[in-house]
């Protein structure tokens, strides 16, 4: 009997630090993702290179990657660009840089969001979210 109630203790333990740790997860994820279908068809990235893309912002790692001007394109393949963009600059008219500390494995992460969810069946993508927990970057791929 004590065997038992160790066993579905050490259960109960288990489910209560997943579920902490997808909660953490799920509050360092990346903001909504907009397919910016308002945006025509020359807008559309090619899926292949935007992969590319992420591959190479990944390998960056913890590298910085910030907005430090209205919009930075940090990297291009073929017609494709992941690009940062300074949403403090935006909203300030370029008064404020505003807190635009972010990584390129941050990037690539949230651009792998948009890929994940703006992928179209004709192998193009577009999107944007709004960077991990900054809401003063918003990560960016489409077709230049």
């Amino acid at each position: 009997m004590v065997k038992l109630f160790a066993t579905v203790f050490t259960f109960v333990a288990l489910l209560s630090a997943t579920a902490q740790a997808a909660a953490i997860l799920k509050a360092r994820g990346p903001g909504p993702v907009d397919c910016r279908d308002d945006l025509g068809a020359q807008a559309l990235g090619n899926t292949a290179d935007a992969v590319t893309c992420i591959n190479q912002l990944a390998a960056q790692g913890s590298a910085p990657c910030t907005a430090n001007q209205l919009s930075n394109i940090l990297c291009q393949q073929g017609n494709t660009a992941i690009t940062i963009l300074n949403n403090q600059l935006n909203a300030q008219g370029g008064n404020d840089a505003g807190d635009t500390a972010f990584t390129c494995n941050d990037v690539a992460q949230a651009a792998g969001h948009i890929l994940d969810i703006c992928t179209r069946n004709d192998g193009t993508v577009r999107g944007s979210t709004l960077g991990f927990d900054n809401p003063n970057v918003t990560v960016d791929i489409r077709g230049l």
